[in-house]
């Protein structure tokens, strides 16, 4: 039974019994939603770690647009949230569902340009029954393409590409050249992302930010470097919350199905410390930030650590 089908079985049942549990209770008014703008913004207490916010704020930004985040000099967080937050480019942007282990493309394959034929992914003969006979039904993914597969060796100082050893990839392929692989979840817009409590659709990006990946508190060994008073420095567990978004960042540094190469682990320090002779960035659209930390230029990684050190305190760094 696939999963589409799964879910039209339970629905009769879940519907019902959510009408009684909920009818069981007192009658509750419904208001209507106010403005986002009348809403705090749920900002983590941050004492301790960072010095100067709006520094903070303009070197993430750069972060968010600078290529070389990327393995390959050329991804960046910027690349799949380009479009109101989200990703609207056509051309290798489907994954054969390899979440669950499939491997065979239904949709469209690799490196084909998607088309208005290629949707709905679940084809029913009357679109106004979801009863009625399914026409055509895929478990592929229409998601983001990011980088070739690829085994990480070292950081070239000066060179916006990492070193990193082709490996030959099994699905996302053209008679035999590797394309970009695609991610095997949608990509959400980014957009107001600080009001989502978790992140990623899964919800795995805990509300709590360990410092070190994705799963908060549900990682009890996450530790970061903190320096004391007499210059050493000792791993202690750290609690910031709410930071859903943190959470979410340090692992996409990793994948190899977002920015990285097989096996990097986040280095995007060590990136910073060493600028490259072609440093890059995407276009970043205006934001209210500064552009002055996003432009193409050989000085932009210069203007990024003198925000670091500015923005970030003597108390703490992170390590992975």
């Amino acid at each position: 039974m696939t999963i589409r089908r799964l879910k039209r079985t339970l629905a009769l049942p879940v519907a019902s019994l959510a009408a009684v549990l909920l009818g069981a209770g007192p009658t509750v008014a419904q208001l209507p939603p106010g403005a986002l703008s009348t809403v705090p913004v749920p900002k983590p207490d941050l004492t301790g770690f960072v010095r100067d916010e709006a520094a903070a704020v303009a070197l993430g930004k750069a972060l968010f647009w600078d290529m070389q985040l990327g393995s390959d000099g050329v991804q960046s967080c910027g690349a799949c949230h380009f479009h109101g937050g989200a990703d609207n480019r056509l051309k290798n942007q489907v994954n054969p569902g390899t979440i669950h282990a499939a491997t065979t493309f239904e949709v469209a394959k690799p490196n084909a340009t998607l088309t208005a034929a290629n949707f709905p992914l679940h084809k029913l003969a009357n679109p106004e029954d979801r009863f009625s006979r399914v026409l055509f039904d895929a478990d592929d993914v229409i998601s983001s393409q990011s980088v070739t597969l690829a085994k990480f060796n070292d950081i070239i100082p000066g060179q916006a590409e990492e070193n990193c050893t082709v490996t030959p990839d099994p699905i996302f392929n053209v008679g035999g050249v590797n394309v970009r692989r695609v991610q095997p979840r949608n990509v959400p817009t980014m957009i107001n992302a600080i009001f989502t409590f978790r992140n990623f659709w899964d919800g795995r990006a805990n509300a709590v930010f360990n410092g070190v990946d994705a799963f908060g508190p549900r990682n009890p060994n996450a530790r970061v470097l903190q320096v004391q008073a007499d210059g050493s420095v000792v791993p202690v567990a750290v609690a910031i919350a709410p930071a859903s978004l943190a959470s979410q960042a340090v692992p996409v540094l990793g994948s190899n199905f977002a920015l990285a190469c097989t096996g990097r682990t986040v280095s995007a320090g060590k990136s910073a410390r060493s600028p490259r002779a072609n440093s890059r960035s995407c276009s970043a659209p205006a934001g209210g930030v500064p552009d002055g930390t996003t432009k193409n230029s050989a000085g932009t990684l210069e203007v990024n650590r003198r925000e670091a050190r500015s923005a970030m305190t003597a108390a703490s760094c992170t390590t992975s």
